[in-house]
Parts: structure tokens; sequence; C-alpha cells
């Protein structure tokens, strides 16, 4: 009798606690929602190339048969590009060309010239005088190679030291042209222009190919053939 009497309060306990919690509000308070991470870009970008020229050329003009023993040349390089903002961007490059044949001149065994090594850092600016245009301002080195052999005949050393204003506008998607106009302090010093046309295509996500053409003397221009593919260069390393 008494455990019934118990169960029976326990009811009315429960009954009357189950109509209070029914008036009143129950607030459901919703997770707060994680923020997704912010993708960063590194400003540090490049791309490494190889290619395949037609004529070994210097200051425009070909020195290839005769002069250098020679024909074509392989150039292969790195290209780093710091981007400072939209705009402008620090650009910094090493490239070595390799002559295929001949490190002569004018077939004389006793005038020898190196493969041509060159450096180069400079200041770019993109759009800033007209659209589609890069303004491209640096130095050069350039080690090796016919100045280098003319420097050291002259000067005792291989080296050719200028400074350059480059002028490259993108025409379409794929077509640009510019010229270089440079001046060399060391070496083989003196004023250059050399304006060129361009093709570049992509031949997978990865890989694009460049078609160049310049003016020379006395030939007319000089075909080139570059192979490039963009580095992964990540923020941290």
């Amino acid at each position: 009798m008494q455990t019934k009497n118990i169960i029976s309060v326990a009811a009315v306990v429960a009954s009357f606690a189950g109509a209070a919690l029914a008036g009143t509000p129950v607030k459901i308070v919703a997770p707060t929602p994680v923020p997704a991470p912010v993708a960063t870009t590194s400003p540090l970008s490049g791309d490494i190339y190889a290619g395949y020229a037609s004529n070994y050329t210097c200051r425009g003009i070909v020195a290839s048969h005769a002069l250098a023993e020679g024909d074509s040349v392989i150039p292969a390089g790195v290209n780093l590009n710091y981007k400072l903002c939209d705009a402008n961007s620090i650009v910094a490059s090493a490239s070595y060309t390799t002559l295929t044949s001949g490190h002569h001149l004018m077939g004389d065994r006793d005038t020898s010239f190196h493969n041509e090594t060159n450096f180069n850092l400079g200041w770019q600016n993109k759009d800033g005088l007209l659209n589609n245009l890069s303004t491209t301002l640096g130095w050069n080195l350039i080690h090796g190679g016919l100045l280098g052999s003319f420097a050291k005949y002259d000067h005792a050393h291989s080296v050719t030291q200028e400074f350059y204003l480059n002028l490259n506008y993108d025409v379409t998607k794929n077509w640009f042209a510019g010229v270089t106009t440079s001046y060399a302090f060391q070496g083989m010093t003196g004023w250059w222009f050399q304006p060129y046309v361009g093709y570049k295509a992509a031949l997978c996500p990865a890989t694009d190919i460049v078609v160049t053409a310049g003016m020379s003397a006395p030939r007319p221009a000089i075909l080139a053939l570059r192979l490039s593919r963009p580095m992964a260069l990540r923020p941290g390393g």
C-alpha cells in the first residue's frame, strides 16, 4: 500500500512538472559556424624554360657560321617575379646559352669563347603607361659568349654589364611585340636596340610554347622556339 502511494505521488509531481514545462519557451542555440580558411597567394612566382634558336645572335647580329663556327643554340633558364602590388613587380632571371657547335672566332682555334651566361634584375610595371603594356627597367650581366670574348680581348675579363629598358605589348591573347633598348657601361660599351614579335600558346595547363622572331643583320630575322613551365611557389617555402 505504501509503495502504491509513493508511485501515485511521483506521478502527480511528474504531471505538474510536465504542465509547467509545457508553458515555458525553449531557446535553441545554433552552433557558431567556423569560417573557412582564407586562401593565401604567394607574391613569388616563376617559370623555367628551355628552347632552340636557329642562330647565335649578338646585339641583333647573326654571329653564326664563319664568325662563331656554329649555327643554332640551345638556351635554358629560370625567370622569377616578386609581386609588390597589382601593377609593380621585382623581376630576376638567370640563363645559360649553349652553342651547338664551335667555340672559335672565324675558325681560329686560338680565339675561343665560352657558352653564354646571363643574369638579370629589374623592376616591372604592367598597364601603368598603357593597357596591355609591360615596362621593365633593369640591369643585365653577360658572361662569356661573343661579347665576353671581345671584352676579354680589350679589358682582360669576359663580362659585359648594361642597363636596359624593355617595352612589351600584348597585341592579342597570344601575340606580343616589343623592343629592348640597352646601354652597356662595361665590356662592349654603347647603345643597342632590338625589336621583336612573338606568339605564345598553351600546350597544356603546365607548359607554354613561345615562338619569337627578332630583327638582325645581315639576315632579316632570327627564329627562336621556347618551352616554358610555371613553377609552383607557395607561401612559407
